[in-house]
């Protein structure tokens, strides 16, 4: 549990912990190894939240997120310089 919430990942161990998007029991994780248990998490086809430190020292981030398969290339570049 303590190497989860090290790698940033949030631990529910409340009676409500079945209802989260990945569930393990105590006895999977006896048996895994931190590497195989951190691939099972993100292979994992639920949703996930994770909090973690910034990579080298950043101090803020800027992160893009679209679809782009209905935009042609000339209409998503026009949309950078609207007047």
């Amino acid at each position: 549990m303590s190497f989860l919430q090290e790698q940033g990942y949030i631990v529910d161990m409340a009676d409500t912990a079945a209802r989260c998007a990945i569930y393990l029991e105590a006895a999977t994780l006896d048996r895994m190894t931190k590497v195989q248990l951190v691939n099972q998490i993100e292979a994992s086809p639920g949703p996930l939240v994770r909090y973690w430190r910034w990579p080298n020292g950043a101090k803020s981030a800027l992160c893009i997120t679209g679809d782009l398969d209905a935009l042609t290339i000339l209409d998503y570049a026009s949309r950078l310089f609207v007047r």
